[in-house]
């Protein structure tokens, strides 16, 4: 039997007059075995760790290259009177131009308008042509005129002197484009932007039917 241990593993230790066991040898393979096995793993964790630096260096190198990003995806899960697409903790004023589809649940022969506003502000900003140049006529909020024919808005949004731009085209069930129209909300700029809010009913036309559930708002920004 030893006499001694080793200060941190208590291996065992034998003096000239100890009898070895094979107990005691044993007993040492097994603790060698153990260490050498965690010391292994805490490698592999570190090699590991690399690989994630890497991955993340290399992910973060294509999403530079892509300058498109999803910075809201959003659907409904039931009928509701308005919906607000909150962007306020995201730096508008640092994109070029933003993206929004919007996709409204509909039934086969039943259709409904959605007006948006941009911040909530229902002041008589906001212009609609079919084009994007100022105009003197101005109303409390832009329709994305949903029907049953015309599902799908896409819109993009950018600045121009300092107005909030917005264009529109829509995308019929049997993918035909209409006529893109457009216009300008003259009371904010694109870095002011906090929120795009969607509504069922109307200042001027008053209650229309609820945005279904299924309808679904992705935001995309460029840089």
């Amino acid at each position: 039997m030893s006499t001694n241990k080793t200060q941190h593993y208590q291996l065992n230790q034998w003096e000239a007059e100890d009898a070895v066991l094979r107990t005691e040898f044993n007993e040492d393979n097994q603790k060698i075995d153990g260490a050498l096995s965690a010391l292994s793993a805490g490698l592999e964790g570190a090699a590991t760790v690399e690989q994630l630096t890497a991955l993340s260096g290399a992910l973060q190198s294509v999403q530079a290259a892509n300058r498109l990003e999803l910075l809201l995806d959003r659907t409904l899960t039931q009928n509701t009177e308005k919906v607000a697409l909150d962007v306020s903790q995201l730096d508008m004023g640092s994109y070029l131009k933003l993206f929004l589809v919007v996709r409204a649940a509909v039934a086969a022969t039943n259709g409904y308008s959605i007006w948006m506003r941009f911040n909530g502000i229902s002041d008589k900003v906001y212009s609609s042509l079919n084009t994007v140049s100022s105009n003197t006529t101005r109303y409390a909020e832009y329709s994305l005129g949903i029907s049953s024919g015309w599902t799908t808005r896409f819109l993009d949004l950018w600045e121009s002197n300092g107005a909030l731009c917005y264009g529109m085209e829509g995308l019929s069930i049997s993918m035909d484009l209409y006529e893109r129209s457009g216009g300008h909300c003259s009371a904010l700029g694109l870095g002011q932007l906090k929120a795009i809010n969607l509504y069922s009913s109307s200042t001027s036309s008053g209650p229309g039917s609820a945005i279904k559930s299924g309808s679904s708002f992705r935001l995309f920004g460029i840089k």
